[in-house]
């Protein structure tokens, strides 16, 4: 009996610490300036724009924010399972939005496409997004792209893991441009990691008619500690005020 009762106060002890905070899940890949691991001090410790908006909001809602990396796939995948309250800085599309619940803005993206200025002197005649399909680009897996008017296909090869392979497969040749927000891939200065964002081979440009593209939090339909708490939260984004990034 005795055995019986501990082991009860065991599972309510572990379900009380798992509902005195919100889980929050990111891609396990640097994605500044929002979020990326900084290893200066020898330990990894989660930092950027989103990190520091988390670590407010858990304040204004009195309840703390963890942030777990994973990959994006297992992120999209647990926030629609509850086993993640929160995904984090995601643009919103037809797909998704069957899936989950997308947060008020915090922050809009300027929509830009990088090309190798060795090839390609005189930039990409792209004067409008349809323009891109002209030309081999390179996408990060997972991203969505509908914003550019893109989609996996011959001329438009998804399988980089990261800003900085989609760079070094721009570099290799194999492809003529990658479409990105300027604010991530400056972002990368904050790292220290200057490998594409300074090499004096990259171009870039904005595309014309392509929006500002606003990010979200995804909210999971599953998780009843988050229902109560998302009114406080979605008020504190409105709050924020989000605009474009001035790039440096």
């Amino acid at each position: 009996m005795r055995l019986a009762c501990l082991c009860l106060l065991s599972l309510l002890a572990a379900s009380a610490r798992a509902e005195d905070k919100l889980l929050a899940c990111t891609e396990d890949a640097d994605y500044p300036p929002f979020t990326y691991v900084d290893r200066s001090s020898g330990q990894r410790q989660i930092r950027g724009t989103t990190a520091d908006l988390l670590d407010r909001l858990g304040r204004q809602i009195g309840m703390p924010i963890e942030i777990v990396m994973t990959s994006l796939k297992r992120c999209l995948l647990g926030v629609q399972r509850g086993i993640y309250d929160i995904g984090l800085d995601f643009y919103k599309d037809a797909e998704r939005a069957r899936k989950f619940d997308y947060s008020p803005p915090y922050m809009a993206l300027q929509p830009y496409y990088y090309f190798d200025k060795s090839r390609y002197p005189e930039g990409l005649d792209v004067r409008r997004k349809a323009d891109l399909h002209n030309y081999r680009g390179c996408g990060i897996i997972g991203y969505s792209y509908a914003h550019f008017g893109l989609a996996e296909g011959p001329k438009f090869d998804i399988s980089a893991q990261s800003h900085l392979t989609v760079g070094r497969m721009l570099f290799a040749g194999r492809c003529d441009y990658f479409p990105a927000a300027r604010e991530i891939v400056e972002g990368y200065r904050a790292m220290g990691e200057t490998e594409i964002v300074d090499n004096p081979k990259l171009g870039f440009a904005p595309v014309p008619d392509a929006p500002a593209q606003n990010i979200h939090l995804i909210y999971s339909r599953e998780s009843a500690r988050l229902k109560s708490l998302r009114p406080a939260i979605d008020a504190f984004l409105v709050a924020q005020k989000p605009t474009t990034r001035a790039p440096r």
